[in-house]
């Protein structure tokens, strides 16, 4: 699995409000996409004021971040912007890997 940061805006503030119920809803009733075979959302935070968030997920391609945007993208023209992360571990093995530990 790789690690996934996903940060999304809405096109302006009234699309945020208008997304409102639906993600309560959403949130409320188990979060049902946030977690699905070859995905999972770890973290999420969002900013209500400027219709903006991210989140962090594991996933095992791009396309299981697709899965979990899409609906978001085609009912509300949410954007969205992915980001490929490393975990700590992950970046001391390779930083180990390429000898770029040594001071």
């Amino acid at each position: 699995m790789t690690t996934y940061q996903v940060f999304w805006a809405f096109p302006n503030q009234e699309a945020s409000v208008r997304c409102t119920p639906a993600f309560v809803q959403y949130l409320t009733e188990g979060k049902q996409g946030d977690k699905f075979d070859g995905f999972e959302i770890k973290y999420r935070v969002l900013d209500p004021q400027s219709g903006t968030g991210n989140f962090i997920a594991e996933a095992e391609s791009p396309q299981k971040i697709w899965e979990h945007t899409a609906p978001w993208i085609k009912g509300f023209g949410v954007k969205i912007e992915i980001r490929v992360m490393m975990t700590d571990e992950e970046f001391l093995e390779t930083a180990k890997k390429l000898e770029l530990d040594k001071v």
